[in-house]
This record gives C-alpha cells, sequence and structure tokens, in this order.
C-alpha cells in the first residue's frame, strides 16, 4: 500500500465516524423535539424511525463542512504525532504534496457533497413533506393569500386546494416584456382538468380602464397542481439545480426574486468547495512534531479558520438572498478569502 492510499483511508474513515457523529446528536436533538408529535399522530416507533430517515439526508448537509474539517485535523494530527510527517518532510515530501495525495478522498467528499445537497436533500424534503402532510391533520388547503412569480407575470391565490387541482381568488397581472401592465384578471376560481387550467367566473381589465366579464377563460400558463402545492407550503422547500434554473426561466412558478433564486443556484454550484478548502485549512496541524508542542495549537487555529469559513459563508448567502450583495460575491466571495488563507497557511507550515 503507498502512502497516498494509507492517507486517504485515514481520512475517509475519520470522515465517516464524523458525520454519522454529528448527524445523529442533530438527529437525536430533533426527536427529542418531535417525538411527542409523531406518537400524537399515532405513527408510533415505525414513524420515529420513518421520521428519522426523511430527515436524516437534510441534516448531512449542513454537517459535512465541519466533518470534512475534524476528519482533515485527526488525519494530519494522528500523523504529526506518530511522526510520519517529520519523516516524510526530512525525506523531501512537502506538506502540499501530502495535500495533494490527499486530492482523491477530497474529490470524494466534494462529489458526495454537491449530490447530497443538489439531489438527495431536495427528494428528502419533498417526501418528508407529504408523509407529514398527510399523516397530520386533514386540512384543505394552506392559509394567507399566496404570491408568486410565474414568468412575466404575477399571481395572486386566496386559496389552494390540498391536492393544488383548484383556486380561489385568482388574481392575475399580465405584463409586457418592458415590464408594463398588460392585463388584470380577476377570477372566482380556477380548475385543473385535461391538462390544463380554466378560469372561471371573472373578468380582465385592460390598461385603458375597459372591463370583459368572462363565465370560462383558458388560462394559458406553466403551473402545474405540483407546482402549487410547493408554493403554498408554509416553509419554501428545498430546490435542485435544475429546479432553480427552470424557477429562473419562468419555467417553473416562485416565490422568491430572480437574485434570491441565482444566488441559491450558485451556492449550490460552489458546494464542492468546501469540502476541498477544509483539508487546506486544517494543515497548521501538519507543521508540529510530537516534541514541538506545536499540534494542539495547531488544531485550534485550524478548527477556528474552518469556522471563521463557514461563518463568513453564511453571512454573505444571507445577504445574497436578501439583495444586499450581488448573486456572484454572495456565492464565491468566501471560497476565494479562504482559498487564499489556506494557501498563506500552506506556505507557513512549509516554513
Amino acid at each position: 500500500m503507498t502512502f497516498g492510499l494509507y492517507l486517504n483511508r485515514l481520512f475517509l474513515l475519520r470522515l465517516i465516524v464524523a458525520t454519522l457523529a454529528l448527524a445523529g446528536l442533530l438527529q437525536l436533538v430533533e426527536l427529542m423535539d418531535k417525538a411527542d408529535e409523531i406518537l400524537a399522530r399515532g405513527l408510533g416507533t415505525v414513524g420515529i424511525v420513518r421520521f428519522g430517515l426523511y430527515r436524516l439526508p437534510l441534516l448531512l448537509g449542513p454537517v459535512q463542512p465541519i466533518a470534512v474539517l475534524i476528519a482533515a485535523l485527526l488525519t494530519w494530527g494522528a500523523l504529526a504525532r506518530r511522526g510520519e510527517i517529520a519523516a516524510l518532510r526530512a525525506a523531501g515530501v512537502s506538506v502540499a504534496r501530502l495535500v495533494a495525495w490527499l486530492i482523491p478522498a477530497g474529490l470524494a467528499a466534494a462529489a458526495a457533497a454537491f449530490a447530497l445537497v443538489d439531489q438527495v436533500a431536495p427528494a428528502a424534503d419533498a417526501a418528508f413533506t407529504r408523509w407529514w402532510r398527510a399523516t397530520g391533520p386533514a386540512e384543505s388547503a394552506p392559509g394567507g393569500r399566496l404570491w408568486f412569480r410565474d414568468g412575466m407575470d404575477v399571481v395572486a391565490v386566496d386559496r389552494v386546494a390540498a391536492d393544488g387541482r383548484s383556486l380561489s381568488g385568482i388574481e392575475l397581472v399580465r405584463r409586457q416584456p418592458d415590464g408594463r401592465l398588460a392585463q388584470w384578471i380577476m377570477a372566482e376560481r380556477a380548475e385543473w382538468r385535461g391538462g390544463r387550467w380554466t378560469l372561471l367566473a371573472g373578468g380582465v381589465r385592460f390598461p385603458d380602464g375597459q372591463m370583459r366579464p368572462f363565465d370560462r377563460m383558458p388560462w394559458t400558463t406553466g403551473l402545474v397542481p405540483a407546482n402549487l402545492m410547493e408554493l403554498a407550503q408554509p416553509v419554501p422547500p428545498l430546490l435542485s439545480s435544475r429546479r432553480l434554473v427552470a424557477a429562473l426561466q419562468g419555467r417553473w412558478a416562485s416565490r422568491d426574486s430572480p437574485q434570491t433564486l441565482e444566488t441559491r443556484l450558485m451556492r449550490v454550484l460552489a458546494v464542492p468547495l468546501a469540502p476541498l478548502l477544509m483539508i487546506v485549512l486544517a494543515t497548521p496541524v501538519a507543521g508540529g512534531t510530537p516534541r514541538s508542542g506545536r499540534i494542539p495549537g495547531g488544531m485550534a487555529l485550524g478548527l477556528a479558520a474552518g469556522l471563521s469559513y463557514l461563518l463568513l459563508d453564511g453571512i454573505l448567502g444571507v445577504l445574497g438572498e436578501a439583495g444586499t450583495l450581488p448573486p456572484l460575491l454572495a456565492a464565491w466571495l468566501s471560497h476565494a478569502t479562504f482559498a487564499c488563507v489556506g494557501g498563506a497557511m500552506l506556505l507557513y507550515v512549509e516554513g
């Protein structure tokens, strides 16, 4: 076995243990909070297990970067304590070379993180929402008026049926490509039949003030019941990159602004960078030796750098979704900043 394979095995074993430990701790806290409600619904022990399985992918995403940081710190620390790094450096192997040897495991962690955030977590979130709604108290529709964008149109709905196939109290503002008002349509109801929507009992107001009533009118839209059920959820669902692109192109209705959607899309695309950066930010540990006493200090420095990276990334993400920062800066600035920090740490360790 080459040293590279040995290094990757050490790292991956620690990564798996750290990920399961952190996710398990968060899931235990969540189950303690929700266990009474699950049992009150009559779901029993099976319901608790099912709740945990649905929620597990949603917890793995946030803990994965921290787990990578912990695994990297423990890997470099173990090698430093046993004097293996000192022996390798005496033989002419640089710390940068050690980091390069760990790239395969880092790429595997990056691919797993992207698949989890972009595909597994949104699917688990949708499945959990359907199951939670089906096993809860019967409710005909979520409360409150719903506003959303449908391409260039702005739509308001008073009530969405539980199956998303019937709407009440519709207002539809159709806009021209330059944003000016084209039509203002109001209808008492809308029904989904035969794969299309029909507006019932309403009227069309034109910019010149004229009003044309109608009993039935086709509604040309790409909306489907599943889209409306998603929009009507009290908590916005997780969206995959494919769904975010569809929303930005107007092929999927959304309550969020284009800037919010673009920020989320860029942050999803940037997810694979976090594991790779965490490995580099943990390298101060590699500069220690059993006799120097610098290993604990290196661990503290690496941990502080990794957590600061996550903190900055979270703050910039919030600012981007709020429209305060451009999506490009909100999604990539933290990665660029701490790539420079990691490079400086690597140079410092090399001496």
